[in-house]
Parts: C-alpha cells; structure tokens; sequence
C-alpha cells in the first residue's frame, strides 16, 4: 500500500509507477490509474475537487512526459498548451495555474519513468 500523504502529484505518481511495470494493455492500465486516482485523493485530496480529475491530470502528466522527452515527437507542447488540455478537469473548474506550472517544469526537468511494455500514449 502507497502512503501519498503529503506528496504533491507528481512525486506520488512517480512513487506509484516506479513501483511496477506498466502493463501494455490500455485497460489494464486506465484501472491502475483509477486507484491511483482513487488513493491519492483519499489521502491527499489537496486542490483536486475529485479522484476523476486526478486520474485526467495523472494521465496529463504522462503525455506531458511522452511529449517532452520523446524526441520523435518534434513540436513540443508549451506550458499554455499544458494549460489549455487540462482546462475544466477538476470538476468543471480549473486548477491552479501555479499547480499545473509546477507539474509542467517538473517533468520537463526530469521525465516520468514510465517502465512500459509497449505502451503508446498518445496527444489529440
């Protein structure tokens, strides 16, 4: 059992993911995030209305990872991008933009370690 208390979102999910490997198979991996979502916010509900828009921002965040630290990809999202694809996620509101400012310049500095078999994460 994971103790979040405390952590800030990005440091809980790096703690969560770098627990295991992520299974390949995508609904096998939104239901590892769905508790995850479900813990922190149990323990650490800080700025999120809901475990819906931790699981959203959660998935967010790995994008984010993908995107920055991908060199295949090749425009890289900025942070008002960042912000626009996380608008209305915290149960119609917003969240703080100081928070997701935070997040953006975390993962730019240090990736998510994703420990993957195959998985493709995709950007809209």
């Amino acid at each position: 059992s994971f103790d979040f208390r405390g952590l800030p979102i990005v440091t809980a999910l790096r703690t969560f993911l770098e627990a295991f490997r992520l299974p390949g198979e995508a609904q096998m991996i939104e239901r590892l995030m769905e508790d995850f979502a479900a813990h922190l916010f149990e323990q650490a509900p800080g700025d999120y209305a809901d475990k819906d828009a931790i699981f959203v921002f959660s998935f967010s965040i790995i994008m984010l990872t993908t995107d920055a630290h991908n060199d295949q990809v090749t425009k890289k999202m900025t942070l008002q991008d960042f912000v626009r694809n996380n608008r209305g996620i915290n149960g119609g509101n917003n969240l703080p933009e100081s928070l997701i400012a935070e997040v953006y310049a975390d993962i730019q500095n240090r990736p998510l370690s994703l420990h993957a078999d195959a998985v493709e994460v995709g950007r809209d």
